[in-house]
């Protein structure tokens, strides 16, 4: 029986990338999925696909600094910290900008 484990994607075109050539990426691993390795195979798998598909140079991912999974996944995968950056477009529910852990991993093209 297959189960839905999480999702994965990439976007070249999101508003506030630290620069040109940047691919945010994004990952989600559903509660039963989670400790076994999902999100890291995901996310170098969406990684050699913006390589091969020659979408970007740099992939980017926003991490909030509480989430310590996440932070582990990027670092797996050579991604290196770029700095904590405010949110332009997300907000918490006091109306405060969120601020993200900001990971970058360089992208060989083809």
């Amino acid at each position: 029986m297959q189960q839905f484990a999480g999702h994965v994607d990439f976007d070249p075109a999101m508003n506030g990338l630290p620069a040109v050539g940047d691919v945010n990426i994004a990952y989600s691993v559903h509660p039963w999925a989670r400790g076994q390795g999902v999100a890291t195979v995901a996310v170098g798998l969406i990684c050699d696909f913006i390589s091969r598909q020659r979408i970007g140079t740099r992939a980017i991912a926003r991490i909030e600094a509480e989430n310590f999974a996440s932070t582990r996944v990027v670092e797996r995968n050579g991604f290196q910290l770029l700095g904590q950056f405010q949110s332009i477009d997300d907000q918490h529910d006091d109306g405060s900008p969120v601020v993200y852990a900001t990971y970058s991993k360089e992208i060989k093209v083809g």
